[in-house]
């Protein structure tokens, strides 16, 4: 069954699930990369990189209007801004 999605439209149902799990696992890997650049820039004394230059607050854009449940960035951030 095709539906809207918070302004998507015509996606069907298992089109959303196959979106939301790819949004999980690009949420994940961009997270996992985002501390790594982080440890890495804190050891080098330079500027520690932030969720907007990883595309996290785009990737919870998205699965919020697909309505997939992505966790809080604080989850794998700890020092994340709740900026979204």
């Amino acid at each position: 069954m095709q539906k809207s999605h918070q302004g998507l439209t015509a996606v069907s149902d298992d089109d959303c699930l196959i979106l939301a799990d790819a949004l999980a696992v690009l949420f994940k890997e961009r997270a996992c990369a985002l501390r790594l650049a982080a440890a890495i820039a804190t050891a080098r004394g330079e500027r520690v990189p932030d969720a907007h230059d990883f595309g996290l607050t785009q990737i919870l854009r998205l699965s919020r209007a697909i309505g997939s449940d992505v966790p809080p960035l604080s989850d794998f951030w700890p020092v994340a801004k709740s900026s979204t």
